[in-house]
């Protein structure tokens, strides 16, 4: 058995095309993403990828709309994400796509 912490990998991600990471797979990406209160995305948006968001733990707001806890909330191409934490979550994020040149943040 191997062992290692969420804490090894960056930001969470633990799928993808980028290292370190569990099994690299230009396809897909999973992360897990721990957002204490008060976090603020930045606003931004995917081209060629859809985002599937599962809310394991905590409340997020998007837009005005409350998110609650074991939410799935999805962002296909262009739709813009700027979730902010209003209270501590936790979230499973998978990318139907693996490319860190995918994310294109607005200038607000």
């Amino acid at each position: 058995m191997n062992n290692a912490k969420l804490s090894d990998f960056l930001g969470g991600w633990l799928v993808g095309a980028f290292s370190p990471s569990l099994f690299s797979r230009g396809d897909i990406e999973v992360g897990v993403k721990t957002l204490k209160v008060g976090f603020v995305d930045e606003a931004h948006y995917h081209k060629n990828s859809s985002e599937y968001n599962v809310l394991l733990k905590g409340t997020l707001l998007q837009d005005g709309v409350v998110i609650e806890e074991g939410s799935i909330f999805i962002f296909r191409p262009g739709e813009v994400s700027r979730v902010s934490a209003i209270a501590d979550s936790l979230i499973l994020v998978i990318r139907d796509g693996s490319g860190v040149r995918d994310k294109y943040i607005l200038e607000e």
